[in-house]
């Protein structure tokens, strides 16, 4: 979470990272209360995010983020635009590695819990179910979209099919530097209980 939000910060051009986790843990909402996500994952690692959104599983899926930053004048597409825009290429995506990939069509409503039990429109689904959902942050100087893709084996072509649909892009590493500042900001804000219980 705080590699993103350096990355965000930072960002002059649209930036793509994809990662895996280490461990087992749940994210859950800038807005969402520690106690509720407690209760549903007692003994979990929790970490809470940046961006809005619910309560999402980690370990066996495929996450990936897009720091986006803002046109002149702070000019940004509207969230649903984005947000729909980014899982037309996760869908193609999953599609090009054989995954029946489809955007839901229809809104519903979920109120708080687990991100994965209802897709909202433009979720990503495979055979009825959802697989891929995501969350935004923006203000007036971009958009930070934090997606998670399971529920489906993730194929190991994934990366790579995912990566060529945000071409033009290159492939590169973490600069030390955005890790040092990223680990002194998870020290000084995620790891921190002010954080964490913050609702």
């Amino acid at each position: 979470m705080a590699v993103d939000e350096v990355l965000f910060r930072s960002a002059q051009n649209p930036v793509v990272r994809i990662y895996y986790w280490e461990e087992p843990a749940v994210t859950f909402g800038y807005f969402e209360r520690l106690a509720d996500v407690e209760t549903r994952w007692p003994g979990w690692l929790l970490v809470r995010r940046w961006t809005g959104g619910g309560q999402v599983e980690h370990g066996r899926d495929l996450t990936y983020s897009v720091m986006m930053p803002a046109g002149p004048g702070g000019a940004m597409p509207l969230a649903r635009t984005t947000y729909q825009f980014l899982h037309a290429i996760v869908a193609e995506a999953l599609r090009a590695c054989g995954v029946p990939a489809v955007l839901a069509t229809e809104e519903v409503i979920a109120a708080g819990g687990p991100c994965f039990v209802k897709p909202v429109a433009a979720d990503v689904l495979a055979h009825g179910k959802k697989i891929a959902g995501a969350a935004q942050r923006r203000n007036r100087t971009g958009m930070l979209h934090q997606g998670s893709i399971q529920g489906v084996a993730i194929p190991n072509s994934l990366p790579t099919a995912l990566l060529a649909g945000f071409e033009p892009a290159r492939t590169i590493g973490l600069d030390p530097s955005v890790l040092r500042e990223a680990e002194q900001l998870a020290g000084s804000k995620y790891a921190t209980a002010a954080w964490r219980t913050m609702r």
